[in-house]
């Protein structure tokens, strides 16, 4: 019977042969040997319409640890389910098919961490905004947080990406985590579901992932109906996680303070992409209604000089909902074709 390898990786793929090769080399960089079975990599074809599918299948002939499956489109999340199921490894991670890894970091993590009596490893990423640069970095790192899932949020609050992290696939199948059906922010509820499971989390300071930001990312798509969509998926997606937190609010009063606070730290990408959709005033005031009945405003923001900025804009405007079109306007006409191509988002 072949033995069970230490990481399956599963990888959503749709649409990307323009990065797909620069992804699927950086997991033969890993310093993992495929051939005694130490890692898999799972690709899950979403549907892609492009030549794709073709460039996993030659990845396959040449790497016996490629697993393919294929899946009418139904988008990441289910991708991602998909994987986590077929996956036969005693870790899981994610690793988006634009993005790329690190040399050896794979390696570095399992040897120097994942020996540990951990449930969750937690590493960095670095945000690439160039598609034709790639950058490389040290993986190398040391143990910067070890506790549990709830003693993690104290300290730093709810996480965003999924794709920071090695998950045991125990640990996800004993709590029944899986992906949530939205188009943007799963990963920030599939994060924030782990956390409040309350793993015994190691946090690393190794520097593991490159995170490619490109206009055809569902992140960065600003077709008016998406960014309604986006936003929508935002909101229930803070509602979700209020959902697991409530029980909280009495149990134990800094856990759901923090986890407070990261929900309102989304607050202003919310709005963000508020004003780049089409929704509109009246279901702009049931919106801040519903988030003053959770508590989630007005926001409360303790980050210096431009922090109170942020709030004082925010609450503002929430306060006084006939300010909300004229923002919009001065957002789409103003700030989204002089302002956000300048944004460094490393800073």
């Amino acid at each position: 019977m072949q033995a069970r390898p230490r990481l399956s990786v599963v990888v959503p793929v749709y649409n990307v042969e323009r990065f797909l090769r620069v992804c699927l080399d950086s997991l033969f960089l890993q310093g993992l040997n495929e051939n005694e079975n130490e890692y898999e990599i799972i690709l899950v074809n979403d549907g892609s319409t492009d030549n794709s599918l073709s460039i996993c299948e030659e990845y396959q002939k040449s790497h016996q640890n490629i697993i393919i499956l294929s899946q009418e489109n139904q988008g990441v999340y289910a991708a991602r389910n998909n994987g986590i199921r077929k996956a036969r490894g005693e870790w899981v991670c994610f690793v988006d098919s634009d993005d790329y890894i690190n040399p050896n970091s794979y390696s570095y993590l399992i040897y120097h961490f994942c020996d540990k009596q951990n449930d969750v490893i937690r590493f960095w990423t670095q945000i690439q905004e160039d598609a034709n640069i790639h950058k490389e970095q040290d993986c190398t790192g040391d143990i910067k947080f070890e506790g549990t899932g709830h003693e993690f949020i104290k300290q730093y609050g709810l996480d965003t990406f999924c794709i920071a992290y090695f998950y045991k696939k125990e640990f996800l199948e004993n709590h029944h985590i899986l992906f949530s059906p939205y188009i943007i922010g799963e990963d920030f509820l599939f994060a924030s579901t782990v956390l409040l499971a309350n793993p015994k989390l190691c946090s690393t300071s190794c520097r593991v992932y490159q995170y490619l930001i490109h206009p055809n990312s569902a992140s960065t798509k600003r077709s008016t109906e998406h960014v309604r969509k986006c936003t929508l998926n935002q909101l229930s997606v803070n509602h979700d996680i209020y959902g697991m937190i409530s029980r909280y609010k009495h149990e134990d009063t800094m856990l759901y303070d923090k986890c407070i606070e990261t929900l309102q730290s989304k607050i202003p990408m919310i709005l963000s992409r508020m004003f780049g959709s089409n929704i509109t005033l009246k279901e702009f005031k049931e919106i801040v209604k519903k988030e003053k009945e959770l508590g989630i405003l007005p926001v409360k923001y303790d980050k210096g000089y431009k922090g109170r900025i942020i709030q004082c804009i925010i609450n503002t405007l929430c306060a006084t909902p006939a300010l909300y079109n004229p923002a919009k306007h001065i957002y789409q006409r103003l700030f989204v074709p002089y302002v956000l191509p300048k944004m460094n988002r490393n800073k």
